[in-house]
């Protein structure tokens, strides 16, 4: 009662001034927008127009007649129109581009000087506040600018319609920097100190008593606040993206370890207190002005405010240390230690928009969990140089840009290699990319399923090109879905498949359970065998175990790494060989690292192994020697 009496107040306050407000902004929306409106026109006059003129006088002349056929048709014209463009690009000139429509209604790129490759047809995604722009421009076959709201790297955005027999073409992009909408704010404060003057510390103080009663009423509605934990939810996030600030907070992203598998031991009431406890404990070590988001079933999205004048970025680190600590020590429900897993963005003032900031958070928390968790990981900007983009990642699969390592599985009494796990790396820049990263970020999606095929057709082209290889490739059960991939397994030749095992690894629920169960049998009746990969992980694995028939069973390295530190693990181990036994499946152990880990397999009964024990991973031409096969291709 005490809250909704303090909300009523707060409301009352807030009627309170409404008098005085509709006179003052009365006053300021008829005179500001006008003010600004000259302003910005004033702008585009002295600090864009000249520049605009000079290379749409450059296009016009290179285009003039038949040419601007010549882009669509001629790549060499292309390229040296791209390098005329170029010289245009300057502090000032972020950006110059052509574009087109297709006969789809889709805009695609005809020409970009910022890709060194020849990039015709690479689909253009407009902002949602240029679609109508464009739509205006291939109208009314007129220059139209637009003045970004919403970026804080784009300033100002030319569009410019190359005309032909009356009709739009294409269209001339050009987008002048962030810059020069701070001197448009210089300018528009200027008028507003005039407007303002005589009000301003009035209005400021009202200002913030409306903010004050608004936000109080907002978040304590139950639309914004997350049932279990009492911490914002996603609505709130929604809601919160349209005057969100980046430059005044670092964006964290925070995951509890390995919740699923307390979720399946200890049950869901257990999993939902811990979810309830460790809310509270981020809470009281957070300031008030920071945010807190769930954002998902076990992830927290942390939003730490930040000083503008303060440039170190130690103390906000020194905040998550201490939170990480408090974590480890804090004894949870039913007396559970478990730990987190933070992603940090340090610069989020470099971000489009706050959903931007939060991917780039979430791909260090991605990096923290896949290189040990109970840890923090910072992305920085500097982490996209080298980086493939989903474009390029997609033009890497087309072009068939990728390579494979191998690493031996072997058997641990001889430590003799009985066959070898092909691992996908890209070829990027002269480099061989692992795809961790790259297949989390395409999982579930076209692209991945593309890969996957690839994947699977030429490892079996390495199969038919050396008689002596043999391998096992890894498939997500959601491939096995896939009836083009599965078809193309089939119709493999026999001695392919004699040499080719498949990996099932540990993914997501899948729905369709039952067909799963048919295509891997399918596959088993071709001769295929079937390896259960990443078990001991999660707990689909015991329906793969029990209803797929694996004849091979891969112990996870997050066991295997912990068995000769702690006796859970030993045992959990002892138990995953005697299961297999009863079940007349092999045991493969994975992250076999040492000599202590490797004698404590054997005194297990283990029957193979895979590790840098033995060996890395190792380029295809190594392998041909390793098993006597001419390499002549």
């Amino acid at each position: 009662m005490k809250e909704i009496f303090q909300t009523y107040k707060k409301t009352s306050l807030l009627i309170s001034f409404l008098t005085l407000l509709l006179v003052i902004y009365g006053y300021i929306y008829t005179m500001l927008p006008k003010e600004e409106e000259k302003l910005k026109n004033a702008l585009v006059r002295y600090t864009s127009v000249d520049s605009v003129e000079i290379i749409n006088s450059y296009i016009a002349s290179k285009l003039k007649g038949q040419n601007i056929d010549r882009l669509f048709t001629d790549k060499n014209f292309r390229k040296e129109v791209k390098q005329r463009i170029k010289l245009f690009i300057n502090d000032r000139i972020k950006y110059i581009f052509i574009i087109y429509k297709d006969k789809d209604g889709r805009f695609k790129y005809l020409l970009d000087p910022s890709s060194s490759k020849d990039n015709k047809g690479l689909l253009f995604i407009p902002f949602p506040e240029e679609k109508p722009i464009l739509k205006e421009v291939i109208n009314k076959r007129k220059v139209v600018y637009i003045i970004h709201k919403y970026t804080d790297t784009i300033g100002i955005t030319y569009y410019i319609p190359l005309i032909k027999n009356g009709k739009v073409k294409a269209i001339l992009v050009i987008d002048f920097s962030f810059q020069v909408l701070q001197e448009i704010d210089n300018l528009v404060n200027l008028v507003k100190n005039v407007i303002l003057g005589f009000i301003g510390i009035t209005v400021f103080l009202i200002l913030v008593s409306i903010f004050v009663v608004i936000k109080s009423i907002f978040t304590s509605r139950k639309l914004y606040i997350d049932q279990l934990t009492q911490v914002y939810n996603r609505n709130y996030l929604k809601d919160l993206e349209h005057h969100f600030n980046l430059n005044d907070y670092f964006v964290v992203m925070a995951d509890i370890d390995f919740f699923k598998q307390i979720n399946d031991t200890y049950g869901h009431k257990v999993g939902d207190e811990i979810l309830k406890e460790f809310a509270q404990l981020l809470k009281k070590n957070l300031r008030s002005e920071d945010k807190i988001i769930r954002y998902g079933g076990e992830e927290f999205l942390i939003l730490l405010k930040r000083d503008r004048k303060q440039k170190e970025k130690t103390p906000v680190i020194n905040v998550l240390k201490r939170l990480l600590n408090e974590i480890r020590q804090h004894k949870f429900s039913n007396n559970l230690r478990i730990t987190a897993s933070f992603g940090i963005n340090l610069d989020t003032d470099k971000a489009r928009n706050l959903i931007d900031a939060i991917k780039k958070a979430d791909e260090a928390l991605y990096k923290a969990k896949q290189t040990g968790r109970n840890k923090i990981e910072f992305f920085t900007e500097n982490q996209n140089e080298g980086e493939i983009s989903i474009s390029q990642l997609n033009e890497l699969i087309e072009k068939r840009e990728i390579t494979f390592v191998f690493q031996p599985i072997v058997k641990l009494k001889t430590q003799k290699t009985e066959y070898y796990e092909s691992l996908l790396r890209f070829k990027y820049k002269g480099k061989l990319i692992p795809p961790f990263k790259y297949l989390e970020m395409i999982k579930g999606s076209f692209l991945y399923s593309k890969l996957s095929k690839v994947v699977v057709e030429e490892n079996i082209k390495l199969l038919s090109m050396y008689p002596k290889l043999k391998i096992s490739i890894n498939l997500s059960p959601h491939d096995l879905l896939n009836e083009s991939i599965i078809y193309i397994l089939i119709k493999a030749p026999e001695h392919i498949i004699s040499r080719m095992k498949i990996e099932i690894i540990e993914t997501e629920d899948v729905k369709d359970l039952g067909k799963l169960k048919e295509n891997v049998e399918k596959l088993k009746e071709h001769g295929y065998t079937i390896v259960l990969d990443d078990f001991g992980r999660g707990y689909i694995n015991f329906y793969y175990l029990t209803e797929l028939g694996a004849a091979i069973v891969k112990v996870d390295g997050s066991v295997i790494k912990q068995i000769t530190k702690n006796k859970l693990y030993y045992t959990l181990t002892k138990y995953i060989k005697a299961f297999a036994n009863e079940l007349g499946m092999k045991v493969v152990a994975e992250f076999v690292e040492n000599e202590n880990i490797y004698k404590t397999l054997l005194e297990l009964g283990i029957e193979y192994g895979q590790g840098y024990y033995f060996s890395p991973p190792k380029p295809l031409e190594d392998i041909l020697k390793e098993i006597g096969e001419d390499n002549e291709s």
